[in-house]
């Protein structure tokens, strides 16, 4: 959180997907068949059967050569330390590990991992995760593209910006302007109108005021993966520990590692209202046993995940009633919105307990 990254989708027909999985495929003819992603980033996303089955997806538009051959280098880094949860990715017949296409999207073709994800998660499914993404995190550290130093955290810069747009532009005032396309806007403004009685009673409003008063100091920082929730962690099974997909890395850039345990946890207190977070101690210990903590980053988690409620309804709010953004699913985008309401007045009690204050 704030919330996964949304970029406005550009349908992409399976003749279109077709002629770029041929560069990977030039002697066969792979049978492609459209996939729904567990997010809603707009991300084209392909299954490719061809001497077994692959995921071809596109990267968010504008993204430079140079970013996917960072992210490319950052997953054989991490496959090289014994990470195999991270998806091999390909290489093309020319030898690159992506292709362009004549939009300049660049696509990427990764190997198909069975697998399940849970919104609700058990102690032990909980606990294998943690100990995966320590040792991401332990590998990603020396990652040479990337080395770790001392910096500004971007997600709680990010926060603070948010906060403070949100004291200019507060969500009464989004809900005043002209309707959005149908059929996002009858289905939200009704939460959107119900989270901000939410903001604007008791302390809530002085929290976010508080928030945008903050000023981000240095923190160890190394390559995380920036964008870890729920769906993009699967499981052998329903019922099952193992650990066997951590899927899309994207997003991967220098953060506090407290980033993306926040952004899981919070991803999985967001179904129970995040008012049940008894779980988390033990979460951090499964994580600290492969990666001690440092002090900062273990008060940073809370922080950031609660942070992550209120601002990611903000990112919804806007991008439905500002940017008028439309979306393939709406029902799905309405079930997320009204989960991040649920979750607000007991994130923003957290978040109150968890502010940084001198």
């Amino acid at each position: 959180m704030p919330d996964m990254q949304v970029f406005p989708s550009r349908p992409v027909p399976p003749a279109a997907a077709a002629t770029v999985v041929r560069r990977w495929f030039p002697h066969d003819r792979p049978a492609l068949t459209p996939m729904t992603g567990g997010g809603f980033s707009g991300s084209p996303l392909f299954q490719v059967e061809a001497g077994g089955r692959h995921v071809l997806k596109a990267f968010p538009p504008g993204t430079s050569a140079a970013r996917v051959r960072f992210v490319h280098a950052a997953v054989l880094h991490l496959r090289a330390h014994g990470v195999c949860q991270v998806p091999a990715v390909r290489l093309a017949a020319d030898g690159e590990s992506f292709v362009e296409d004549h939009h300049g999207t660049c696509w990427e073709l990764q190997d198909f991992i069975v697998g399940e994800s849970t919104a609700t998660p058990t102690l032990g499914q909980v606990a294998a995760a943690m100990e995966v993404v320590a040792r991401i995190h332990l590998a990603a550290a020396s990652l040479v593209e990337n080395p770790p130093d001392l910096g500004p955290s971007p997600g709680l810069a990010r926060r603070i910006d948010q906060a403070r747009g949100m004291l200019a532009r507060p969500w009464a005032v989004i809900g005043t302007v002209s309707a959005a396309s149908p059929p996002l806007a009858p289905l939200i403004r009704p939460l959107l109108d119900r989270a901000a009685t939410i903001l604007a009673a008791g302390d809530a409003a002085a929290v976010v005021a508080e928030v945008a008063t903050l000023a981000p100091g240095p923190v160890a920082r190394q390559t995380v993966l920036r964008d870890l929730w729920a769906p993009h962690v699967l499981y052998e099974g329903a019922g099952s520990d193992r650990v066997v997909g951590i899927v899309d890395c994207h997003a991967m850039g220098l953060d506090t590692p407290a980033t993306d345990l926040a952004r899981l946890l919070g991803s999985w207190a967001v179904e129970s209202g995040f008012e049940d977070s008894a779980g988390w101690d033990a979460a951090i210990a499964a994580y600290a046993r492969l990666r001690p903590l440092r002090d900062a980053e273990r008060r940073a988690v809370p922080f950031l995940a609660a942070s992550g409620v209120v601002f990611g309804l903000d990112n919804w709010f806007r991008w439905i009633f500002e940017d008028r953004r439309s979306f393939s699913d709406p029902l799905a985008v309405a079930a997320r919105v009204q989960c991040l309401t649920n979750a607000l007045p007991a994130a923003l009690a957290m978040l109150g307990n968890t502010l940084p204050r001198a």
